[in-house]
C-alpha cells in the first residue's frame, strides 16, 4: 500500500521518504502514513524535531497543512517539539515564536545542515540501508544475499572481479524480465531490484572513475525501475553531472529545423476558446464540469520554467541524461520504435543540427522526446513548475500526489496522432508553438481507432489532411483548432480526442490530473 520512513539524525527525526502505491492513492493514506509514523518516533525519541528538507513547491502545501513550519526559504521544515497536531493546527506559529520557545533549535537544525552537506559531498549510495525495504519481497531468496553482499564489498571498498560479474548476472536478469510481456504488468518488485542493482553498479563505476558510466547506470534504474527510498539514484545523477562531468553545450554553428508550415482549417474546425487567467469559478462551472477545452493565458509565464527552460539550460542540466527517443514519424506506424541517447545526442542530432559546411548528422527518420516524465528523472525541474490551483478540482484534498508531469521536447514537425488519454490535462507550452486539432469524445463512433490493444486510443485517420474516400464517417465531425504560442495553456479534458503538430521546435508539459477513467459524455455514454 504504502510506506513513510523517518529516520533518527542526531536531535532530529527527518521525513526521508512518503510514497503510496499508485493504486492507493487519492485516498489520503500519505496523510495517515505521516501521523503514524510521527507518533511511533516520538514514543522513542519525544523531544526530536522532526523535519523535512528539500521540499519541492509541489509538496509544501501537503506539509503544511499538516502543521509542518517553513524554514530559511523552503530549504526545510520543521514540525515543533510536544505540540501535539491538532495544537500545531490551531496555533499560528512562526520561525521567530519557534526559536523562542525552544531555543536550542537554530542550533540543532545548523549542526544537522552542515551535516547533510557533507554527506551531499560524498557520491556514495549508501546501499545497505535499503536492504529492509527489498527483504519484504526477497526475504530469504539467494538473490537477495547476493546483492546485499556485493553491496558491502563496495562500500567496504572490497570489490573484486567476482563482485562485478555477480552485478552483470543480476543485471541481466531483471532487465530480461523487465523486458517479458508488457510493462505495466511487470510486479513492482522486479522495478526496485533493477534499481537496487542498477546503484551497486552506479557505485562500483564510481569507486573505479567511470563516471560517465555511473550516471548511465543511475538513469537506467530510473527509466526500467524505480528510484530507492532516499531518491539516492536521482540524488546520485545531479552529483554526477554537476561535479564529475563536464558542462554541455549547444554549438554555436548550429541552426533548428525549419518551421513547420500551419495545417489549414477543414470545413468543420472552430476555434477553441481563450480567456486570460480565469477565475476558479469560471473554469469549473464553464468548463472543466462541462468537459470543455480552454486556452488559458497568464498562467505558464509565471513558472520559473517559462524564463529559465531554453534548450540551452536544459542541454547544460540534462546533456549527459539518458533518455527515451520515439524514432519514426509518428507512433502509430508499424516501423515506429524507442531508443535510449543522451539528451545532448538528441538536441543536436534531431533538433539543433550544423549549419551547411559543417559534418551534418541529418537522421534518415524523425526522432521526438515524448511523454517522458523527465521531472521524476530530474527532480530538481519540479522546482521550475506551480501546479495550476485548477488541478484542485480534480483531486482529494488530502493527497497531493495526484499529478503527473510529461515533458515532450521535439523538432519542428513533430507529430502525436489523433488520440485520447484517460485524465484530464493542462498541456503548458513553455517554448515554440503548437497546432492542436481537438475533437469531441462524443465522435468516438466516427474516429476510426485501431482496433490493436496499444494503439486502441488512436485514430487511423490523418486530420490534417483526411482522406475521406477512406473514412467518409469523418466529414461532418467538428474540430476545435487552435496553434498554442509560449505560455499558453491548453485544458484538454478527460476522453477528448488530441492532434498536436509541432511547428517549431518546441519544449512542452503536461500535467495530467484528476481520476482515470470513463468519461461522461452529453449523450449519456462513456467511454475508457
Amino acid at each position: 500500500m504504502g510506506l513513510c520512513q523517518i529516520r533518527c539524525d542526531a536531535k532530529l527525526l527527518v521525513v526521508v521518504k512518503i510514497f503510496v502505491h499508485k493504486k492507493w492513492r487519492n485516498r489520503g493514506i500519505a496523510r495517515r502514513l505521516l501521523r503514524k509514523a510521527i507518533f511511533q518516533s516520538r514514543l522513542t525519541w519525544p523531544n526530536h524535531l522532526v523535519v523535512v528538507n528539500d521540499v519541492p513547491i509541489s509538496g509544501m502545501g501537503f506539509f503544511q497543512r499538516f502543521g509542518f513550519i517553513d524554514m530559511a526559504n523552503s530549504q526545510f521544515l520543521v514540525l515543533p517539539v510536544k505540540e501535539t497536531i491538532k495544537e500545531i493546527l490551531t496555533e499560528d506559529f512562526s520561525e521567530a515564536e519557534l526559536f523562542k520557545k525552544y531555543p536550542e533549535t537554530p542550533i540543532i537544525l545548523m549542526e544537522w545542515l552542515n551535516e547533510m552537506e557533507k554527506r551531499r559531498s560524498i557520491p556514495f549510495l549508501f546501499l545497505i540501508q535499503h536492504h529492509t525495504l527489498i527483504s519484504r519481497y526477497f526475504e530469504g531468496s539467494p538473490l537477495l544475499s547476493g546483492l546485499v553482499s556485493c553491496a558491502v564489498e563496495i562500500e567496504g571498498g572490497k570489490m573484486n572481479l567476482t563482485t562485478s560479474k555477480r552485478l552483470d548476472y543480476f543485471n541481466s536478469l531483471s532487465d530480461s524480465i523487465l523486458n517479458t510481456g508488457h510493462y505495466a504488468e511487470i510486479e513492482d518488485k522486479w522495478r526496485l531490484f533493477y534499481a537496487y542493482v542498477s546503484a551497486c553498479l552506479a557505485s562500483l563505476h564510481y569507486v573505479n572513475g567511470n563516471f560517465k558510466d555511473a550516471l548511465k547506470e543511475c538513469d537506467y534504474g530510473l527509466l526500467k525501475g524505480n528510484d530507492l527510498e532516499d531518491d539516492s539514484l536521482a540524488r546520485f545523477a545531479t552529483y554526477l553531472c554537476r561535479e564529475k562531468l563536464p558542462i554541455l553545450s549547444i554549438l554555436s554553428d548550429s541552426a533548428p529545423t525549419k518551421e513547420f508550415p500551419c495545417p489549414t482549417p477543414l470545413s468543420t474546425s472552430m476555434k477553441i476558446p481563450v480567456l486570460q487567467l480565469p477565475s476558479s469559478e469560471t473554469f469549473y462551472n464553464d468548463f472543466y464540469s462541462k468537459l470543455k477545452p480552454l486556452i488559458i493565458r497568464n498562467l505558464v509565464d509565471q513558472w520559473p520554467a517559462f524564463s529559465k527552460w531554453s534548450f540551452d539550460y536544459l542541454v547544460e542540466l540534462c546533456g549527459h541524461r539518458i533518455v527515451p527517443v520515439e524514432i519514426g514519424s509518428k507512433y502509430t506506424d508499424e516501423d515506429w520504435r524507442q531508443t535510449l541517447m543522451t539528451f545532448y545526442e538528441y538536441v543536436t542530432t534531431y533538433i539543433f543540427r550544423p549549419k551547411a559546411g559543417m559534418k551534418n548528422k541529418n537522421p534518415s527518420e524523425p526522432g521526438y522526446l515524448a511523454q517522458h516524465r523527465l521531472l521524476d528523472q530530474i527532480p530538481e525541474l519540479c522546482e521550475d513548475i506551480i501546479i495550476p490551483d485548477y488541478c484542485a478540482f480534480g483531486s482529494d484534498l488530502n493527497n497531493d500526489e495526484n499529478s503527473t508531469f510529461n515533458v515532450f521536447i521535439g523538432p519542428s514537425g513533430s507529430i502525436s496522432p489523433l488520440h485520447t488519454d484517460p485524465r484530464h490535462n493542462f498541456f503548458c507550452q513553455i517554448r515554440g508553438r503548437k497546432f492542436v486539432r481537438l475533437i469531441n469524445p462524443k465522435y468516438k463512433e466516427k474516429l476510426y481507432l485501431f482496433e490493436d490493444m496499444l494503439r486502441r486510443n488512436s485514430s487511423q485517420i490523418n486530420v490534417e489532411d483526411p482522406d475521406l474516400n477512406e473514412f467518409p464517417l469523418f466529414a461532418d465531425v467538428p474540430c476545435e483548432d487552435f496553434v498554442v504560442e509560449e505560455g499558453d495553456c491548453l485544458f484538454i479534458p478527460k476522453g477528448y480526442f488530441h492532434h498536436v503538430r509541432a511547428l517549431t521546435e518546441s519544449i512542452s508539459l503536461s500535467i495530467w490530473f484528476g481520476e482515470a477513467g470513463g468519461t461522461p459524455l452529453d449523450d449519456g455514454h462513456t467511454i475508457g
